[in-house]
């Protein structure tokens, strides 16, 4: 389940994040990219009033729903 294919129709405009790649994933340019970016989608997601409560973001934080 995707947290951006779910909430689409409620949150059109989504940041972007780096395009996964198989051959640079080790480089630390690449490892920096990529976790600035989850840093600044998980803001994105923590400062939306219907986001930050989804089952899906609550599930991949190991948090119960209940």
């Amino acid at each position: 389940m995707s947290l951006k294919r779910e909430y689409s129709a409620i949150v059109p405009s989504w940041p972007e994040f780096p395009q996964k790649s198989y051959f640079r994933r080790f480089h630390t340019a690449t490892i920096k990219d990529r976790l600035a970016m989850f840093a600044s989608f998980t803001a994105f997601v923590v400062l939306h009033p219907v986001l930050y409560k989804s089952p899906i973001f609550l599930a991949f934080l190991g948090l119960s729903t209940a």
